[in-house]
């Protein structure tokens, strides 16, 4: 493969990204959540085990501007904060009962337009896709592995 053909791959991702998900529109199930903190919700519900730090590196959001974020989202009732039992510098990040329920309704209508947005696609190429953004996060994972 050439060094262009995977800069060009590599430099797809965000278009992908905005081409999936710019127009999602997630109903006002809590008034004043934005789509970071909607990305923030989901991603502590697929990753209640990590810390502050390591959702903050998920999200791509420095880890000042992050605390802002969840502070908004412990006031909001959605999320808090847990010290771990083995280390209490580690914080990590969980839903409420109230959190869980609108990560649950942001998956649910995220689902819903994937659905629509991938309907135009055979289930062969449907199928394409996910492989294709599995071998992209088991990669990532496996340089994530081995650069720290």
């Amino acid at each position: 493969m050439k060094k262009c053909e995977i800069f060009e791959g590599i430099n797809s991702l965000p278009r992908i990204v905005k081409v999936m998900f710019d127009d999602l529109d997630v109903p006002s199930i809590v008034p004043r959540v934005n789509k970071t903190q909607e990305k923030v919700l989901v991603l502590i519900k697929y990753n209640e085990n990590n810390n502050m730090g390591e959702i903050s590196k998920l999200i791509g959001i420095e880890k000042g501007s992050f605390t802002t974020l969840t502070d908004n989202l412990i006031k909001k009732g959605l999320i808090k904060r847990k010290r771990s039992d083995k280390d209490r510098r580690k914080i990590s990040l969980v839903l409420t009962e109230k959190g869980n329920e609108v990560s649950n309704k942001i998956i649910e209508v995220m689902e819903e337009h994937l659905d629509r947005k991938l309907s135009m696609f055979s289930d062969v190429r449907k199928k394409d896709f996910f492989n294709a953004l599995q071998t992209l996060s088991e990669c990532a994972l496996i340089v994530e592995r081995n650069i720290h």
